[in-house]
């Protein structure tokens, strides 16, 4: 009977990650040496030499523009990048079939990155997949041309993803504990940002065990916008879980207060020790932090290589102070002119109240399905109500 029970709590999602140019590979090297989830790796390059290493690591690749640039890199050429991408386009839609869920990540600023990422998410957006870009904008040190070519890229993504997830590298240098940090473990602590990200959503989904978060419920948070921005706080606490997300909340990662925001994704990763009243705790402080409305998706993984430690990640979308608006239907009857460096900004559209209730697999079964063998399980993503937050 547990084994048939399950089998219902998690039925199978495809999710691709798509790492497009130099930044984008690096992230699916770090990914692919370190993988723990079920997740598809496409590495997209003009330069074969990069790629080579990409595939040390078990990363699957996929080589554009032979023609334009003979197996090197595109100079920081984004014209060049782009064609690439444009005429390779049938072989990226390939690579993308069958995918429930596409992340497309990539490091702005350079030529392959920022030219070819806005085509591949420009095809999943064809194909009405759920898309989610997780891109950072290059250091200061980098310099102004970079930053600026990097802003054209960010504008183009934004109207294509269902929500993109912007990571300024300058803001790791806030950080405390990265005050100090190597020139080469600042881009590798990029890296390992971009990939908490793309974790935080693909364990909530894959992660077998207790937990029962409905990917239709993943796919509500970030397509309830009509703005594709969206937040990532990450925390850390030895104390409890509540200070992991107080963390999370005030990292300097996020450029603006939650109070406006209407989805948070929220991922609380702890040893055995970590209780319900911790979860609980959590939770309320993020629904007392943002909109009324806000529609929360809870899950909670269990490492117990943390050793005590609680790890709190948090992706917010649906600000009700203004957005950027996506390509969709609506967005095209009433076009908007924007500079690349400066989105249009307008009042986010009012939406009726989420109903936020216990899920259905808790109502349906009648004992707890046993976690998976691997350690590592979550529990269920609990939802809170106005009710609950005033009986507390």
């Amino acid at each position: 009977m547990a084994a048939e029970e399950t089998l219902i709590i998690k039925p199978k999602v495809k999710i691709k990650v798509f790492g497009v140019g130099g930044g984008g590979n690096s992230v699916l090297m770090r990914m692919g040496h370190h993988k723990e989830l079920d997740i598809d790796l496409v590495a997209i390059n003009t330069d074969a030499k990069q790629l080579a290493r990409v595939a040390e690591e078990g990363v699957e690749t996929l080589q554009i523009g032979e023609d334009l640039t003979k197996g090197r890199g595109t100079g920081g050429n984004i014209a060049l990048g782009e064609k690439a991408a444009l005429d390779a386009k049938d072989k990226i839609r390939e690579a993308m079939n069958g995918a429930d869920l596409v992340f497309v990540t990539a490091g702005l600023g350079g030529g392959t990155g920022t030219g070819a990422a806005p085509v591949v998410a420009k095809i999943a957006h064809d194909l009405g997949t759920l898309s989610v870009g997780v891109v950072t904008l290059p250091f200061s040190f980098e310099g102004s041309r970079k930053k600026r070519l990097a802003n054209e890229g960010l504008a183009k993504m934004q109207a294509q993803m269902d929500a993109l997830i912007l990571v300024a590298n300058d803001n790791l240098m806030k950080l405390p504990e990265n005050r100090h940090m190597t020139l080469v473990k600042a881009f590798s602590c990029a890296d390992g940002i971009l990939q908490q990200a793309i974790n935080c959503v693909a364990e909530l989904i894959l992660t077998t065990g207790v937990i029962n978060v409905d990917f239709a419920d993943v796919t509500t948070i970030f397509r309830q916008s009509a703005s594709s921005d969206a937040l990532l706080g990450i925390g850390r606490s030895s104390r409890s879980a509540v200070e992991a997300v107080k963390q999370a909340v005030d990292s300097p990662l996020i450029s603006k207060s939650l109070d406006g925001a209407r989805g948070i994704i929220l991922n609380l990763t702890g040893d055995k020790t970590l209780s319900l009243y911790d979860v609980d705790e959590a939770t309320r402080y993020i629904y007392e932090h943002t909109d009324p409305e806000v529609n929360i998706i809870l899950g909670t993984v269990i490492d117990n290589s943390l050793g005590g430690d609680v790890r709190a990640t948090i992706i917010a979308t649906d600000f009700t102070d203004g957005v950027m608006v996506k390509n969709t239907a609506q967005a095209e009857e009433k076009p908007a002119k924007a500079s690349a460096q400066q989105p249009v900004q307008q009042a986010a559209p009012k939406r009726d109240s989420f109903t936020l209730e216990p899920p259905s697999f808790m109502r349906q079964q009648s004992e707890p399905a046993k976690p998976a063998s691997n350690g590592a399980f979550a529990f269920p993503a609990f939802r809170l109500t106005p009710d609950d937050k005033d009986q507390k």
